[in-house]
């Protein structure tokens, strides 16, 4: 007998501590230059600051995965927002259903705080140009371009 019932693909928490290795690795993977006491240091800097919120995805027990979010008030609607800063899925594993967990949680976690709404930035690198049908896939919406300028 078979049923159409979804299992999930990964096992996506809070981040926590230990996993500073792993996010270490996948941050390599798009070309950060990182290390781990750098990362640590960052992370341990966010600690318990209720805005920051680093959610990773587990799976044949090891973290695949993760998604970062900043929570912040809209200066022109006023309104709760939430924005990703990160995903990031190792190579191995992408193409598997887990960036779609990682959002679906971030999701729910922006919900539940009150926000109105989840944008994403940063595809302005063109190894990054990929990620853009990806979050239209999931039901993200292209609205204008980003410019930066470097101080």
């Amino acid at each position: 007998m078979s049923t159409n019932v979804l299992l999930p693909v990964a096992s996506v928490r809070k981040f926590e501590s230990k996993d500073v290795r792993a996010l270490t690795s996948l941050m390599r993977e798009l070309r950060y230059p990182m290390t781990e006491s750098v990362l640590r240091d960052r992370m341990e800097a966010l600690e318990g600051k209720s805005q920051f919120l680093t959610l990773v995805a587990e799976r044949d027990d090891q973290v695949v995965g993760m998604i970062a979010l900043y929570r912040k008030t809209s200066y022109d609607t006023g309104q709760q927002t939430s924005q990703i800063t990160g995903l990031v899925i190792a190579e191995a594993y992408r193409g598997k259903g887990i960036g779609r967990e990682l959002i679906h949680a971030a999701e729910q976690q922006a919900r539940t705080a009150g926000d109105r709404s989840v944008f994403v930035t940063g595809m302005n690198r063109d190894e990054r140009l990929s990620s853009c049908s990806f979050y239209q896939h999931m039901g993200y919406e292209k609205i204008g371009c980003h410019f930066i300028k470097q101080m």
